[in-house]
């Protein structure tokens, strides 16, 4: 990649991270949580001595789970670590093998078993939610949790098929919202038993936030591998534009639904703490993660 491009996607990056008011800092992860993590898997019976286990991806799991989610009791924080290491499996695991996912409801709701480790792990965590959280949140996490395998397999045609003459500028958005689990981690958010009439109608904009700053942190690492699927690409061929003009329209938007997250909790002072320091850490996750190699790029793209 060329430099001034690194550049130019560091400038949008950090002009981002300054109007939301978080400081670019590299945050580290106590690792007793990731082995905390393990042993509550193991636990639940959940393999992770299988080649084809949620092992590889517990790290990614457990970091979100410390960074962003810090603020939530110990116990939550330890499923959502491994429900992200299971989701992310998944997609991972099924990128190849679509007919898992393509049926995956049907056989949740008939208690059948999946056939791999990794999507009957998945199964198994997303049986949990109404043992683990309020009946409302849990109702509405769990839909999402479903959604998100009708958002692979959306993916996977959009992969093998070739773009339509003219694309949809409807669907980025759409798909995004069934394969980015949004309405689960945006609930996830705020603590259990925080009044539902509290966060209820900050939860449009939070999920558009939570979504759009994924979007943008994570788009330098797509832009190394060539990766043409994700939602600035997309949005950029749909929108007739560059993908550096996309990202700052995303930039633009993430911003946006912060502040007005932030005016529509200001009611609640529990619910508003509870999302800034969601946000401080979501960001701060996207850069302590070797996976969206923010050293890479603050360090290759100096000027």
């Amino acid at each position: 990649m060329e430099q001034t491009y690194a550049r130019e996607i560091k400038n949008i990056c950090a002009d981002f991270l300054n109007r939301v008011h978080v400081p670019f800092e590299t945050r580290k992860v106590d690792p007793t949580f990731f082995d905390d993590c393990c042993k509550a898997a193991r636990q639940m019976g959940i393999p992770l001595d299988d080649k084809k286990s949620i092992l590889p991806y517990l790290g990614y799991g457990s970091d979100i789970a410390a960074l962003a989610y810090g603020h939530l009791d110990y116990d939550t924080q330890v499923y959502t670590a491994l429900y992200t290491a299971a989701a992310i499996g998944l997609e991972d695991a099924c990128s190849n093998d679509v007919d898992l996912l393509k049926t995956f409801t049907q056989r949740f709701i008939t208690g059948k078993i999946h056939g791999h480790p990794i999507v009957d792990s998945y199964d198994m965590l997303t049986r949990q939610l109404p043992d683990r959280f309020e009946s409302f949140a849990a109702e509405a996490m769990l839909q999402s949790a479903l959604d998100f395998c009708v958002g692979l397999v959306m993916e996977y045609e959009l992969l093998k098929k070739p773009a339509l003459k003219r694309p949809s500028t409807q669907f980025p958005t759409f798909l995004r919202d069934l394969t980015g689990i949004s309405r689960l981690y945006s609930i996830l958010i705020f603590p259990d038993g925080t009044p539902l009439r509290s966060w209820m109608e900050s939860i449009p904009s939070v999920i558009e936030f939570v979504q759009y700053v994924n979007d943008i942190l994570s788009f330098y690492k797509e832009e190394l591998v060539n990766e043409s699927n994700n939602y600035i690409s997309v949005k950029a061929r749909s929108k007739g534009c560059t993908k550096l003009e996309a990202l700052q329209m995303a930039a633009d938007q993430a911003v946006k639904a912060y502040e007005e997250s932030v005016a529509v909790l200001e009611h609640s002072p529990e619910a508003l703490e509870a999302f800034r320091q969601f946000a401080r850490g979501y960001a701060h996750y996207h850069i302590a993660c070797k996976r969206y190699k923010f050293p890479e790029l603050w360090g290759s793209s100096q000027c």
